[in-house]
């Protein structure tokens, strides 16, 4: 796991977000290799604001995927074969996302399997630059 030194804040409803980390750390789990299977948990600054990462050593996602898989309901073929799933969390995890106004996508991860990433803006400052109340992510400001 990666984070950043300083608080990661965005603007939202905490427990969503953890939703949203949970669902795509969870689906990484679910699709990387026994024995030697890995999943990396990376946040970031980015120009947007705060992005996340999860990336796997799995099968990764096939390029004529990437954007049925956040249909309700879709499934791949590797998904239906490799595990079990609804295939509502990641449709869910989009609405989410895009209500606090960033973007989730998925690309190719450099440990070989998939990539999920989320991007979200900055919640810690106003056009004023004064700090502003959020769901943090990161290093707990005690050191933890």
């Amino acid at each position: 796991m990666v984070l950043p030194a300083e608080p990661a804040i965005v603007r939202g409803d905490r427990d969503r977000l953890v939703q949203v980390v949970l669902n795509l750390a969870g689906n990484a789990v679910k699709f990387i290799p026994e024995p030697g299977g890995v999943v990396a948990l990376t946040v970031i600054r980015s120009p947007q604001g705060w992005a996340v990462w999860v990336d796997d050593n799995g099968p990764g996602v096939p390029m004529e995927e990437r954007t049925a898989i956040f249909e309700r309901f879709y499934q791949g073929a590797h998904t239906r074969r490799l595990a079990k799933g609804t295939g509502l969390g990641l449709a869910i995890a989009q609405r989410i996302v895009e209500r606090l106004g960033g973007t989730i996508f998925v690309t190719d991860s450099p440990l070989g399997g998939a990539r999920f990433g989320v991007v979200l803006p900055s919640g810690n400052e106003d056009g004023d630059g004064s700090r502003k109340e959020g769901a943090h992510a990161g290093k707990d400001p005690g050191g933890g």
